[in-house]
């Protein structure tokens, strides 16, 4: 059973969703704008601009129902070393397990607790006694640390939202027992899955001489950590509505149009390397070539969610040709 939270819900992660908007799409936008939304709380985040005076500048502060939003600008050198560099060229890849794309020059991580620590900052003048925190994803992963350090003792959560690889992965990291420590200083660190979750247990077990306890807990550096696998779904009404809404969209109606003549083959997701993208576009090239395709034609689409829109294609029809 669940238990309720006694004060307010504070989020942090790296961007903060426009709750506002009629739907949301990804993990994170779903998790926590419908517990943001039934609580009332502050979700606190990166703003998106980039600005070269962002560490003098003041918190932004805007009201959308129950929730407070607070947002920060970065600074050039921090969007570069932080968010471009560590996170996205460095944690991104190898939690993905390709190491081959993984930037592991030492450098940019200096800046990734830097900007860790200025956010940790900020957030601690927001608290109020008997609030809870809920950090999200590889961008602040040592958010906690920090707020520790400012002698903050409210109960602090984290949520990984992509995998975590397996430990002699994860070892590749410059400092990696650095970053990895800092998960102690979270009460309760979820995952997607329990091979994310056991991955992240035989790490600390490893290389940091972390002990399991009996209840699945880990003991560290004089904490006790709880762990878990928490598997996030999708706001599948919120799709069935939107797909009605659209039916009569002028894109689907082409869509419709051309299947009539032949098959379609439609792939929706965000474009990243994670997805595999020229290797289904060779496959399909495989599937046409190999003449094992139904039909004297078939055509393949891809799409992704473009923010704030409707999916859009954002590749154009690739076909065999009717003999």
């Amino acid at each position: 059973m669940r238990r309720p939270l006694q004060g307010r819900l504070v989020v942090v992660s790296n961007r903060v969703a426009d709750l506002s908007a009629k739907s949301q799409s990804g993990g994170l936008a779903v998790a926590v704008g419908e517990a943001l939304e039934a609580s009332g709380g502050v979700w606190f985040g990166w703003s998106g601009d980039v600005l070269p005076n962002a560490l003098e500048m003041e918190p932004g502060v805007e009201q959308s129902g129950p929730v407070t939003i607070v947002t920060v600008p970065l600074s050039s050198e921090e969007h570069e070393s932080f968010y471009l560099g560590f996170a996205n060229q460095c944690l991104w890849p190898l939690f993905h397990y390709r190491l081959d794309l993984a930037d592991l020059r030492a450098g940019s991580e200096s800046t990734y607790f830097a900007v860790n620590k200025r956010f940790a900052g900020s957030v601690a003048g927001l608290l109020r006694e008997r609030d809870t925190i809920w950090v999200h994803d590889y961008q602040l992963i040592p958010f906690a640390a920090y707020l520790r350090q400012r002698q903050v003792t409210a109960p602090i959560g984290f949520f990984l939202h992509i995998p975590f690889p397996a430990p002699e992965v994860f070892a590749a990291l410059p400092h990696h027992k650095q970053l990895a420590r800092t998960f102690f200083a979270y009460d309760l660190v979820g995952f997607q899955t329990v091979r994310d979750r056991e991955n992240f247990a035989r790490y600390a077990e490893e290389h940091l001489g972390a002990r399991r306890l009996d209840n699945g807990a880990i003991k560290a550096f004089g904490r006790t950590l709880s762990i878990g696998a928490f598997p996030i779904g999708i706001d599948a009404a919120s799709f069935v509505e939107e797909a009605r809404e659209n039916a009569d969209a002028p894109e689907l109606r082409a869509l419709a149009e051309h299947s009539e003549r032949q098959a379609l083959m439609v792939g929706v997701e965000r474009l990243d390397y994670t997805k595999g993208v020229p290797e289904r576009i060779r496959g399909f090239e495989a599937l046409l070539s190999g003449g094992r395709s139904s039909g004297a034609a078939c055509s393949f689409s891809r799409s992704r969610r473009r923010r704030g829109r409707a999916w859009a294609p954002t590749t154009g029809y690739a076909r065999r040709p009717s003999n």
